[in-house]
């Protein structure tokens, strides 16, 4: 198929983000995250089946982190100059064609969001062919359940509030420095779609001449047992895999990913099994 069937242009708005800024939460630090095309209702459940307690100091922080972000962005503003440079804001030919550049590669996954930088809206999605076939679909399909918000998270509940987490920190912290982490991989392919891959998953930004998000690329890098063994090692991300993790072994968490993502790694899962 040919490279350009492989992206997707749209501009249809959340409602799901609408409703949980009504809620109080921060709209710019989550925007990317509702405007991938994940399913806006599962990434609402995670925030409004959190425990009260757990739910104040996540906005708090997460608001904190919005802080952090607009103070970034008005002193690059202040740097570069007042005048603005007239021009396209959605993914011009030349971010295209370097897409492009990713098209037949198979040793890992892509896949790389444009965004509108003055509205953080997406502008323009592009999916590889290897990102397709970890994911078990066809690019016609993928590209179609993004566009219409239908995809469902491919990874549990539990690993994509950590990521939010992780990753709003440290993009607010290190904006030009990539994010990293592995998780276990959803494949929708199958009877139930609970196959999956261990993956090691590397997520860049890219600003424009005022330090907006224009972009953001990811990387999906499978991963087998003696991948993970050697990732442990690395100290960078620690961290987060100790809360991915939590004690498991490699076996054990493959093994047991279908009761985590329905049942194990849910908010409302992980709360019943504390009481």
């Amino acid at each position: 198929m040919d490279f350009w069937i492989r992206s997707q242009s749209f501009n249809k708005p959340s409602l799901e983000l609408e409703q949980l800024n009504s809620m109080g939460w921060p709209d710019r630090v989550l925007a990317r995250h509702w405007e991938f095309g994940f399913k806006g209702q599962e990434m609402l459940n995670i925030f409004i089946c959190l425990p009260p307690y757990l739910q104040q100091v996540t906005r708090r922080a997460l608001h904190a982190v919005q802080i952090i972000m607009a103070d970034k962005l008005a002193r690059a503003a202040r740097d570069f100059g007042s005048e603005k440079l007239l021009g396209n804001e959605t993914a011009v030919e030349l971010d295209l064609e370097l897409d492009r550049a990713f098209h037949k590669q198979q040793s890992f996954g892509l896949i790389k969001q444009h965004l509108h930088p003055s509205t953080a809206r997406r502008a323009h999605v592009f999916t590889s062919d290897t990102m397709c076939k970890l994911l078990g679909m066809h690019p016609e399909e993928l590209l179609a359940r993004l566009a219409n918000r239908e995809l469902s998270l491919a990874i549990t509940e539990f690993d994509y509030l950590c990521y939010i987490m992780f990753s709003a920190w440290s993009f607010a912290t290190r904006p030009g420095s990539s994010f990293e982490f592995s998780a276990r991989l959803r494949a929708f392919d199958g009877a139930r779609g609970t196959d999956c891959t261990m993956t090691k998953c590397v997520l860049q930004q890219e600003f424009d001449c005022y330090g907006r998000l224009k972009a953001i690329k990811g990387i999906f890098v499978p991963m087998d047992k003696a991948d993970v063994e050697l990732d442990v090692l690395d100290s960078g991300r620690m961290l987060i895999q100790k809360h991915l993790a939590a004690g498991r072994d490699y076996d054990t968490l493959m093994n047991m990913f279908e009761s985590d993502l329905f049942a194990g790694e849910t908010i409302l899962g992980m709360q019943k099994s504390e009481d």
